[in-house]
């Protein structure tokens, strides 16, 4: 990324503000500025009604099932790849006795 230089020095944005004596310091900000210490929000959390109810356990009855799909398929996989060793040893095995050293 290239950068560009600055051929000038930026313009002034308005002229300085004089405050005279006396005056509140620093002055109070004119557009809403949020702080969140004087911000208070308040939250409602109803109870789930029957339809909440129905919607969460469906949730997370997919949720078990997808669980449940890929530990199958994890096992399905653990399975053959147990059998490939499995038949790779027993080749070894019939080829160390034919041939031997």
């Amino acid at each position: 990324m290239a950068q560009q230089s600055r051929q000038t020095s930026d313009p002034p944005r308005g002229e300085p503000e004089i405050i005279p004596p006396g005056a509140d310091w620093p002055p109070k900000p004119r557009g809403r500025v949020p702080d969140s210490a004087s911000q208070v929000t308040f939250i409602h959390i109803a109870r789930p009604g029957p339809v909440g109810i129905i919607l969460a356990f469906l949730v997370l009855g997919m949720l078990a099932a997808v669980t449940f799909v890929l530990l199958l398929g994890l096992a399905v996989v653990g399975a053959a790849v147990a059998g490939v060793v499995i038949i790779g040893a027993a080749i070894s095995l019939f080829l160390r006795r034919t041939f031997p050293r």
